[in-house]
C-alpha cells in the first residue's frame, strides 16, 4: 500500500492514514444495519441500529478523539472544491484507471 501511496501522492485528496487512525475512527455499518466494532482484532457487530441507535453506537467502538485527531472534522461547502480528483475517487479507482 505504500507503494500505491507513493505513485498517487500528488493527488490532493488522497489521504494516508495508518491502521491505528482507521481502525476505531469510522462508523462501519454491515447489511443488517449494525455497526462493526473493529477496536479489536476482529469486527463485533452491535446491536441493529432499528433496535436503538444509542445502544448500537455504544457498542461500536467509535474513537471520537481519534476520528477528531484523524481530521474527521472539517467544513462542508455547497460547491465541491476544484481538484484534480472526483469526489467519488479512492485509491482503488486510481490504480484501475492507471491500468485501463
Amino acid at each position: 500500500i505504500n507503494a500505491e501511496y507513493g505513485r498517487h501522492r500528488s493527488q490532493k485528496c488522497l489521504v494516508d492514514e495508518d491502521n491505528n487512525k482507521m481502525r476505531s475512527s469510522y462508523l462501519i455499518l454491515d447489511e443488517y444495519m449494525r455497526f462493526l466494532d473493529c477496536s479489536g482484532q476482529s469486527k463485533t457487530p452491535s446491536v441493529p441500529i432499528f433496535q436503538g441507535v444509542q445502544a448500537a453506537l455504544k457498542q461500536s467502538g467509535f474513537d471520537k478523539e481519534m476520528f477528531v485527531q484523524r481530521g474527521g472534522i472539517y467544513q462542508w461547502t455547497a460547491e465541491p472544491p476544484s481538484s484534480s480528483c472526483s469526489p467519488l475517487t479512492d485509491i482503488e479507482d486510481l490504480t484501475l484507471n492507471k491500468h485501463q
